[in-house]
């Protein structure tokens, strides 16, 4: 089981993403690289995955987003902002 606030990060993450995902669909982009620091968001559309609540039904529809579109790409990059503060 997910810990409450790692879901809450992840819905906005996933959030955020179906909505990037959505402009580009509708602009007819065809090749575009997406990167996100949560791993959660990345692997899930990817490789599958299943949870019971909101962030399942963000996840799948972005898996179905990504997975319509050939020339998308998802990867995971590391958080490396805050290393300053």
């Amino acid at each position: 089981m997910l810990h409450l606030s790692l879901v809450l990060v992840a819905e906005c993450e996933a959030t955020t993403f179906e909505h990037a995902l959505q402009i580009f669909v509708n602009c007819d982009y065809n090749r575009v690289n997406f990167e996100s620091d949560c791993q959660i968001v990345v692997n899930t559309p990817i490789n599958g995955g299943c949870y019971d609540n909101e962030l399942d039904t963000l996840l799948c529809s972005c898996r179905s987003l990504i997975s319509s579109n050939s020339g998308y790409n998802l990867s995971y990059v590391r958080r490396q902002a805050n290393k300053i503060a």
